[in-house]
């Protein structure tokens, strides 16, 4: 028959302590075993964090490079409305010129024809009547 060394057989104390010293290095290599899955749960646990953080500042760069070539769409839009706008203003003041020369024209024409005068004289001219 084959002795178990797990189980107690009614062997004689010195077997009996000779089994528990052969159960040290088990137990021990157990709870060596134990801290080793636990480092490697937390050495597993670090990678995933990392890996997430670096996942993260991919997302990040990708959102600040997407939001760049926005604002540069945005600076390329406002630009062209600038250049518009100086081209609106540019016609306006090019318009403004020419009514001001219409205006000192119509100066011109009024005080050559000295109009205010005949203005007067005529408009005293009916209150007399």
């Amino acid at each position: 028959m084959q002795n178990n060394r797990w189980l107690s057989t009614g062997v004689s104390s010195s077997r009996a302590s000779s089994i528990h010293e052969d159960q040290q290095p088990f137990f021990a290599s157990k709870e060596e075993c134990h801290l080793k899955t636990s480092k490697s749960f937390d050495d597993w646990e670090y990678v995933i964090k990392a890996l997430f953080k670096t996942s993260q500042v991919h997302d990040d760069t990708l959102k600040t490079a997407k939001l760049f070539t926005q604002v540069d769409s945005l600076s390329k839009n406002t630009k062209n409305s600038i250049e518009k706008t100086s081209k609106t203003l540019d016609r306006l003041l090019d318009k403004k010129l020419s009514i001001l020369a219409a205006v000192k024209d119509f100066n011109d024409m009024q005080s050559s024809l000295d109009v205010t005068t005949i203005a007067r004289k005529h408009w005293i001219s009916q209150e007399d009547e």
